[in-house]
């Protein structure tokens, strides 16, 4: 079934789905709050379910943690009942959240945070600015669904566009320090992390790359005095 294909790629299974290698590791066997049908309850809301363009279903988040050595330590529940919605529209799969009695449609986290790895809050702000969220869902219809998912198919679409435009700057800044590299006589180069601080005979110039990336602070440090202007006409 390509939901149930869909949702374990991303680490998400109905109770029936969960592979035997995991339900036979030691730590997820013997943990008895896990082995508990009732910890898994969480009914999907009436109406959902008859609706014909999309999918639905219960599913458990299982994580696999590894050994210093990359090794497999151990798998746990995460979440133990999120209800999530498919849609032919898009590969991701959609959480169903509630709020005050009310739903509506989100991408799961595991897939925004890779989006969104590499911006903040006010990066993706100004993309954001034009996905206009529905209103929150009372009685399901196929409708109101629909707009949701185009609401989320938007709002990943316009995360991905602020993690390029990221991005972009980044390469443009690192692309600047090394033109300064190459256009000045370097007497040594320091790199750790964000900074770059570069010696010469008379300067310490020093950048360091902020905001992810899309913002490079520059210093220029004199190391000389007066003299040392007059002596060499600088």
């Amino acid at each position: 079934m390509k939901t149930l294909e869909l949702a374990a790629k991303h680490g998400y299974y109905t109770l029936d789905s969960i592979p035997e290698h995991i339900k036979n590791d030691d730590y997820f066997k013997s943990n008895k709050e896990w082995n508990d049908p009732k910890f898994y309850e969480k009914p999907i809301p009436e109406g959902l379910m008859s609706l014909k363009n999309v999918q639905c279903g219960a599913f458990v988040k299982i994580k696999e943690e590894f050994n210093n050595d990359g090794t497999h330590s151990l798998y746990f529940v995460d979440y133990p009942n999120r209800i999530l919605v498919f849609s032919d529209k898009t590969e991701i799969p959609l959480m169903l959240r509630e709020n005050k009695g009310k739903y509506y449609l989100f991408p799961i986290y595991e897939e925004l945070h890779k989006i969104q790895r590499n911006t903040n809050y006010e990066q993706r702000k100004e993309f954001l600015q034009e996905v206009k969220e529905p209103n929150y869902i009372g009685v399901f219809t196929e409708k109101k669904v629909e707009a949701w998912v185009d609401y989320c198919i938007n709002y990943i679409d316009a995360c991905k566009k602020a993690s390029a435009f990221v991005e972009s700057k980044r390469v443009e800044n690192l692309a600047y320090i090394e033109h300064v590299i190459s256009s000045v006589e370097c007497k040594g180069i320091q790199r750790y992390h964000d900074y770059t601080i570069i010696e010469t005979n008379y300067f310490t110039i020093e950048f360091e790359l902020q905001d992810n990336g899309s913002y490079l602070r520059k210093k220029v440090v004199f190391k000389g005095d007066i003299k040392t202007i007059i002596d060499n006409k600088l």
